[in-house]
């Protein structure tokens, strides 16, 4: 049978004694930031004047659910976020890549946060989904 998703791949064996680490150290990451926004007026880290430019990090498997009505509430649930965030100004990044193996769950949204703080440095706030909201509505 042909393989469709990278997560179906056989389980590789991991050494426990070698230490886990999603990426590189950043350092200087603020003043990193700081520049990129001066050279870059046009990518605004503030929209409207006052309000902060917020992103929502949400996603799902890329597997359809076992049960229909799964992907129905899914489907439900994804539209919900989208409308939420349009009528607030947020913008929205829907995932459904599995981007390291070593990290399953909830667990896999961390090396899809920590590149999309290094890739969208115009952002203020990163929020997940599974966060609560920081601010009011």
């Amino acid at each position: 049978m042909l393989k469709l998703f990278v997560d179906e791949e056989d389980d590789v064996k991991k050494d426990p004694n070698v230490s886990y680490s999603i990426g590189p150290k950043i350092s200087d990451w603020d003043e990193q930031r700081g520049e990129w926004l001066k050279k870059n007026p046009n990518f605004n880290n503030y929209v409207n004047g006052n309000k902060p430019r917020v992103l929502l990090v949400t996603g799902s498997s890329p597997k359809p659910c076992e049960n229909p009505v799964g992907d129905h509430y899914l489907l439900k649930s994804i539209k919900n976020k989208i409308d939420y965030c349009r009528i607030h100004g947020i913008e929205i990044f829907y995932n459904m890549a599995l981007l390291d193996a070593e990290m399953a769950g909830f667990w896999a949204k961390l090396p899809l946060i920590r590149k999309l703080l290094l890739s969208r440095p115009e952002v203020e706030f990163l929020l997940s989904d599974s966060f609560s909201k920081p601010f009011g509505s």
